[in-house]
């Protein structure tokens, strides 16, 4: 996102610079939080008012879109659905285990079943099947020596158009329900902690034929739709604001090392960018004579 930020902001400079004076207006803004929710970023933006379909007509979301160095957009980003699980057990000094329930060992139940739940959906053209992540925050215990009462766990499921969250929680309480006819011991509860919508838009909206215009123009090839596996901000543009968007940035999701130690992107690609980006805002916004 921050190489797609420089883009975006050289390229105003460089319209700017040029003498270029658009009919429209183009609006950049650089948002926090968009890993944990968007809660201060673009969903506060979203659910104030600041950004909708009467004030906005179409929405470039900088994430990486670049393939194994070529250049694609994605017009469908999954959504995500993080859930809570507890289980509870019962606490006895820990050198008398049998007389217990080990919270922390039924958790460990149902976060395996899950591992090889598979949820149900509808295959998307684009986008890659769901996942689940199970226990990617865990905590149980409260003492060496104390066998532990309860256990909390957080998981994340990805998910394509068509699936919802309350569809989610109904599969994952099915799992432990089925867990618990083989064990009657395992008390385990579910409930949602963040729901982000999954995105997608048709490429017959405009924003797509531009983009695809300004990338036939800058680098030579034409511009086709590929989905990945993250979720971003598009998902409060189009779902709650009407606005068509698309994720469409310079990242490399196989080469940039995205999430790693060195994540990174190249200064060529920055420019390409800036040229499409550029572009982009000329056709969106018109140019005055």
């Amino acid at each position: 996102m921050k190489g797609s930020i420089a883009s975006a902001i050289i390229a105003a400079r460089a319209l700017d610079e040029a003498g270029v004076r658009l009919r429209g207006d183009l609006l950049i803004h650089a948002v926090a939080d968009e890993e944990t929710g968007s809660e201060h970023g673009t969903r506060h933006l979203v659910e104030a008012g600041h950004e909708s379909r009467d004030k906005v007509d179409m929405a470039v979301v900088g994430e990486g879109s670049v393939y194994k160095d070529r250049i694609y957009v994605r017009t469908a980003v999954r959504g995500l659905h993080w859930f809570r699980i507890v289980t509870r057990g019962k606490a006895v000094h820990s050198s008398r285990p049998q007389e217990g329930v080990n919270a922390v060992l039924k958790m460990c139940k149902v976060l395996l079943a899950l591992d090889e739940h598979r949820f149900g959906f509808t295959p998307h053209g684009l986008l890659p099947d769901p996942t689940v992540a199970p226990g990617t925050l865990i905590e149980g215990g409260t003492k060496e020596n104390v066998i532990p009462e309860l256990c909390e766990a957080v998981c994340d499921v990805r998910v394509v158009p068509g699936m919802t969250s309350e569809g989610i929680l109904d599969e994952v309480r099915s799992v432990i329900d089925a867990l618990r006819e083989a064990d009657p011991a395992i008390d385990a509860e579910v409930s949602s902690v963040f729901w982000w919508p999954p995105s997608e838009i048709p490429t017959s909206e405009p924003v797509f034929k531009i983009a695809r215009n300004a990338v036939k123009a800058a680098v030579g090839y034409e511009l086709r739709p590929r989905g990945t596996s993250g979720s971003n901000d598009t998902a409060w543009l189009t779902n709650i604001a009407g606005v068509p968007a698309l994720a469409f940035g310079p990242g490399d999701n196989y080469m940039s090392g995205a999430h790693g130690a060195d994540e990174w992107v190249s200064i060529d690609r920055l420019v390409e960018f800036a040229k499409i980006y550029g572009l982009m805002a000329m056709e969106a916004c018109g140019v005055e004579e």
